[in-house]
């Protein structure tokens, strides 16, 4: 059970349009709002990559995958980059978090009571 103060939550939801593009100005964010959770959408990095998302934000928990997954596993990545979500939750709310389901277009957890989903058409 989450105590009274935790009770409400702040959630960021940003597009980053690729890791490198969006991070300094999610990081300036992150430092300046402090949300509880953030939700985004087109990190862009593949599978390898992944851990920037950890590295970039040691304060926060991050659950998603690479939307790339696939088409690294079977060919040369060419073209226009794409997709991409994952959600990012506060490490003081890791005690109260549960991944329920991840994948490239799909992130859902549970936070508390509360369930946070997060989806990319």
């Amino acid at each position: 059970m989450l105590s009274s103060k935790c009770a409400q939550f702040f959630c960021l939801e940003p597009l980053l349009h690729g890791f490198n593009q969006g991070s300094h100005t999610l990081r300036d964010i992150i430092h300046e709002l402090k949300p509880d959770i953030c939700m985004l959408h087109e990190h862009l990095p593949t599978p390898a990559n992944m851990s920037k998302l950890d590295d970039g934000f040691p304060q926060y928990l991050c659950s998603g995958t690479s939307a790339k997954s696939s088409t690294v596993e079977s060919s040369i990545l060419y073209g226009r980059p794409f997709g991409g979500v994952a959600i990012l939750v506060s490490k003081h709310l890791v005690s109260h978090t549960q991944l329920v389901f991840a994948s490239d277009r799909y992130v859902v957890a549970v936070v508390g009571d509360m369930l946070v989903a997060l989806s990319w058409h």
